[in-house]
């Protein structure tokens, strides 16, 4: 009985084996569809992908976002805006660029986004900044946020453009326009 249980044993060992062997089509496409895409939409993908109307561009450290959302929901002038997460059409397109692992496919996706979100900005649009340090004019911002980068430079030129800070709800200054 033993030599039975060890036969059978090491058949089942050997075409479990085999079928791994074999089969190695399967084990590849499996990689392919986990991997996240690495080939960013274009900027004309990204404009096909948005809703038109009012925007809130936002820069500035950690947490920017959500203060971006508070001005919309709780402020009287950007009340209808709204910043790029909220402009898909479908929610859920972005989730090959922003749902895996590596920071420069995300990071490469929203600078391409940005872009087409800044061509479509019409009429006013805000910008929510940091507020200005002692000497700092208007267009003082970080050189090297998405902002500075590529969303202001694109920006159409008859569209006015609004500075406002996080902690005054009330200030408000024409950068453009």
């Amino acid at each position: 009985m033993y030599f039975v249980q060890s036969l059978f044993k090491t058949a089942l060992l050997a075409s479990l084996a085999f079928n791994a062997l074999a089969c190695p089509i399967d084990r590849e496409l499996t990689q392919v569809v986990v991997q996240p895409t690495t080939t960013l939409p274009t900027v004309a993908e990204c404009r096909a992908q948005l809703k038109a109307g009012n925007t809130l561009f936002y820069s500035g450290p950690g947490g920017y976002q959500q203060l971006a959302e508070e001005a919309i929901s709780s402020r009287p002038y950007p009340h209808d805006y709204q910043i790029l997460v909220q402009k898909w059409k479908d929610p859920s397109w972005p989730n090959p660029w922003v749902g895996g692992p590596d920071p420069k496919v995300v990071s490469g996706f929203f600078d391409v986004c940005s872009e087409a979100l800044a061509q479509m900005a019409t009429g006013t649009a805000y910008v929510l900044l940091p507020k200005l340090g002692p000497g700092e004019k208007g267009t003082d911002w970080f050189t090297g946020s998405v902002w500075a980068r590529i969303e202001r430079p694109n920006v159409p030129a008859g569209v006015k453009m609004i500075r406002v800070i996080p902690d005054d709800v009330d200030w408000k200054e024409t950068i453009k326009g």
